[in-house]
């Protein structure tokens, strides 16, 4: 039976001069993958700035920000749906003979 979790991400920077534009890149979107689904992102900004979907160059999901209105206080808040399948740990068929993942030290 699958399981429900929602995650959430809050973060509040503060500066103490005006900031006139900023970049943010964001590696915290769950892994989608055969033990979890990722149902949904929902990312906010106190600026009111569109985020944006990238991809990396090791192949990672990022959201980006790129203000261009003066600030000096910012808030960030995430939610993400993940569906995470149960896994038995033990579900799995065990070398015939378990030395052969060792290696040898002579």
């Amino acid at each position: 039976m699958p399981l429900d979790y929602v995650v959430t991400y809050r973060a509040e920077n503060h500066y103490d001069t005006l900031v006139n534009r900023a970049v943010w890149q964001f590696l915290i979107i769950p892994e989608d993958n055969d033990s979890q689904e990722l149902v949904s992102v929902d990312f906010e900004n106190s600026l009111g700035v569109p985020v944006q979907h990238s991809v990396n160059g090791l192949g990672f999901t990022t959201l980006q920000l790129h203000p261009n209105v003066p600030f000096s206080d910012v808030r960030f808040r995430a939610t993400f749906k993940v569906m995470k399948q149960e896994v038995n740990p033990f579900d799995f068929i065990p070398l015939e003979d378990p030395s052969g993942g060792y290696r040898q030290i002579e």
